[in-house]
C-alpha cells in the first residue's frame, strides 16, 4: 500500500509525495519544457508569479528572446509542442483547475488562448503533435486519465476518457506515426500504457511494469519502438522498449540507486535519430545524462550540471544537438547543449532569478 498527498508550493508547483515501504519519493511537474521548431530552440517556463513565459533562440545565435504567454492566473507544469507552423503550449490553471492552451505563429508575439477543459483537473498536461492534430492528456481529480484532440485548422476540443481509476502524477504522451501512445502510473505504482490507432476511438491498455512502485514515466518514439523511462521505489532509473507491432515490453536498468540515499528522479527521454537519450536528477539535485546507441544495450553516463540544485529537466533533439533545460535552486533558467559526436556540455543562462 502507498499514500499520496499533494500540495502547492510557493512556486505554484503541485508537489506530490508518495510513500511506499518507508521510502519517500517526491514527484513534481517540470517548471519548464524545451522543444525544437526546425530553426529555433524554444523554452516555456512558469515564473514565481505562476505566469507562463516563453523564450526562443535561433540556431547558431546567442541571444534569448522572451515573450509572456499568460499572466492572468497561476499556472503549473507547462507542456509544449511544435506543429510545423505554430508553437503550442498547455498548462494547468490552479485558480480554476482547468486545462488551458495557447498557440502562436513564429515571428509573432501574440499568443492566442483557448480553454481545453474546465474544472476538476489536478495534474499538469502532456502534449504532442500527430501531424494533423494537437493531442493532450491529463488526470482529473478523481484519478481518471483524460485525453483531448484538436484537428489542425479547427478550434474545437474533443474529449475522451482513456482509463478510469486511481491514477496519479503526470501522464506522458507521444505520437508514433500511426498511433497516439500514453503512459501513466496506477494506484499500485504499476506502469500502464495505452495506444489508439489513428482514425479509431478505442484505447488499448497494456501493463509495462509491476512489482515496484514507479513514478514519473516519460514516453517517446524512436521510429521503430516505443520507449519509456521512470524511477522505482529504490531510486533506480529504469527503461522499457517495445518494438512496433509487437506486444512484449523489454526492461533495462539505466542507473542503480538505493533507499539509503543514492537515487534518481524526474527522468525525461528523447530520440536523436541514432540514440535514446535520458536526463534525470540525482540525489543531490544535479542533472545527469545517459545515452544508448540504437541496436546496443550499453548505457553511457555523463554529468550535465553539478554546480547547483536543479528542478526536473526537459530534453529535446535539434537535428544536430541534444538540448536540456532546467531551473536551478536560485530560480535561474539554465540551458545546455551538446553537439552530436561530442562529449562537452555547453551551458547558458537563459534568464536569471525567474522563480
Amino acid at each position: 500500500m502507498f499514500s499520496l498527498t499533494c500540495e502547492i508550493n510557493t512556486g505554484f508547483l503541485k508537489v506530490c509525495a508518495a510513500s511506499l515501504t518507508g521510502l519517500f519519493i517526491l514527484a513534481q511537474p517540470a517548471a519548464s519544457e524545451i522543444a525544437w521548431t526546425g530553426k529555433d530552440v524554444v523554452i516555456t517556463e512558469v515564473d514565481d508569479d505562476g505566469h507562463i513565459q516563453f523564450w526562443w533562440q535561433a540556431a547558431g545565435t546567442a541571444p534569448w528572446h522572451r515573450e509572456t504567454v499568460a499572466n492572468t492566473s497561476a499556472y503549473d507544469g507547462p507542456s509544449m509542442a511544435w506543429t510545423g507552423s505554430t508553437v503550442v503550449v498547455a498548462a494547468l490553471n490552479h485558480n480554476t483547475d482547468s486545462i488551458q492552451y495557447w498557440w502562436a505563429a513564429p515571428g509573432m508575439a501574440e499568443w492566442y488562448p483557448e480553454t481545453v477543459a474546465t474544472g476538476n483537473y489536478c495534474t499538469s498536461p502532456s502534449m504532442a503533435w500527430t501531424g494533423s492534430a494537437v493531442v493532450i492528456t491529463a488526470i482529473d481529480c478523481h484519478g481518471n486519465i483524460q485525453y483531448w484532440w484538436q484537428a489542425a485548422g479547427t478550434t474545437g476540443w474533443h474529449q475522451e476518457t482513456v482509463a478510469t481509476g486511481s491514477y496519479f502524477a503526470n501522464p506522458s504522451i507521444a505520437w508514433t506515426g500511426s498511433a497516439v501512445v500514453i503512459t501513466g502510473v496506477d494506484g499500485q505504482g504499476n506502469i500502464k500504457y495505452w495506444w489508439q490507432a489513428a482514425g479509431t476511438a478505442a484505447w488499448h491498455q497494456e501493463t509495462v511494469a509491476t512489482g515496484s512502485f514507479y513514478i514519473g514515466p516519460a514516453i517517446a518514439w524512436t521510429g521503430s519502438s516505443v520507449v519509456i523511462t521512470a524511477t522505482d521505489k529504490n531510486g533506480n532509473l529504469e527503461y522499457w522498449w517495445q518494438a512496433a507491432d509487437t506486444a512484449a515490453w523489454h526492461q533495462e536498468t539505466v542507473a542503480t540507486g538505493s533507499s539509503a540515499g543514492n537515487y534518481f528522479t524526474d527522468s525525461t527521454i528523447a530520440w536523436t535519430g541514432s540514440s535514446v537519450v535520458i536526463a534525470a536528477l540525482d540525489n543531490q539535485g544535479h542533472i545527469q545524462y545517459w545515452w544508448q546507441a540504437a541496436g546496443t544495450t550499453t548505457w553511457h553516463r555523463e554529468a550535465v550540471a553539478t554546480t547547483s540544485e536543479y528542478d526536473a529537466p526537459s530534453i529535446a533533439w535539434t537535428g544536430n544537438s541534444v538540448v536540456i533545460d532546467s531551473v536551478d535552486f536560485h530560480g535561474n533558467l539554465s540551458y545546455w547543449w551538446q553537439a552530436a559526436g561530442t562529449t562537452a556540455w555547453n551551458p547558458q543562462i537563459v534568464a536569471s532569478g525567474i522563480e
